[in-house]
């Protein structure tokens, strides 16, 4: 049975939490845990508002965790899943969905409930009958091509962009039609990133996904709740 995608997909990248000076580890692992606590409360402020102003409402399991790390070196990195997953373990267990982004095997092998894959890990899990048995299978796709590669790969939905152009890099948005096209020709459900806000995603759901993930989203709304949260004035000063 397929799983299925999430409406809301956050984003908690290493990396785009140095840009707001954060760049301590133990900082990024605690806003990672305020992440999941705020994802558990079932209020997503802005975004569940968004959401029901386009006739959906975000119910539990409709809202997952990405975890990306990719500039630490190997060992370091080891270090950062454990830590992530040692924090989210009892929310995981509760029902919280978390998928790790990286190589086939490595977020079974840390205990995480999905794996994200890069477009370039696409052609080797097509290859590989792992990839037929993970759950909650995602993965990163910039093309047509990419999603043929995706769908060969067994993914559970596929996350498509960037849409418009992110904050985090400089680089053009593809736009809505080239998002609808791609949708229609989808033998999976495709959930949309880059650029997305909570006043144009009403926009992108009409053009065909099923969702939307958000890099920054992420990480506003943990320091949204840092007003109120002692850890989030741990991390935010």
């Amino acid at each position: 049975m397929a799983v299925k995608p999430p409406k809301l997909l956050l984003i908690a990248d290493h990396d785009y939490f140095a840009k707001y000076g954060l760049v301590q580890d133990e900082k990024w692992l605690m806003a990672l845990k305020e992440l999941g606590v705020v994802v558990c409360m079932g209020d997503l402020g802005p975004w569940s508002r968004a959401f029901a102003a386009a006739g959906q409402m975000l119910k539990p399991g409709d809202v997952a965790i990405q975890i990306r790390i990719k500039k630490p070196a190997s060992s370091r990195r080891q270090r950062l899943c454990c830590g992530a997953m040692e924090i989210l373990a009892p929310k995981i267990a509760q029902g919280l969905r978390v998928s790790l982004g990286g190589e086939l095997g490595e977020a079974r092998e840390h205990g995480f409930s999905g794996t994200h894959l890069p477009e370039r890990e696409l052609r080797r899990a097509a290859k590989e009958s792992e990839s037929k048995s993970l759950n909650d299978l995602s993965a990163a796709i910039h093309d047509a091509d990419g999603l043929d590669a995706a769908e060969r790969a067994g993914v559970d939905y596929a996350v498509f962009g960037p849409v418009y152009s992110p904050s985090c890099k400089a680089r053009e948005g593809v736009g809505l039609a080239a998002l609808r096209r791609l949708a229609d020709a989808a033998r999976v459900p495709v959930v949309a990133v880059g650029g997305i806000t909570t006043k144009n995603m009403g926009g992108v759901l009409a053009a065909g996904a099923v969702g939307v993930a958000t890099l920054s989203g992420a990480w506003s709304l943990v320091f949204q709740a840092a007003e109120v949260s002692p850890i989030g004035r741990e991390y935010v000063c």
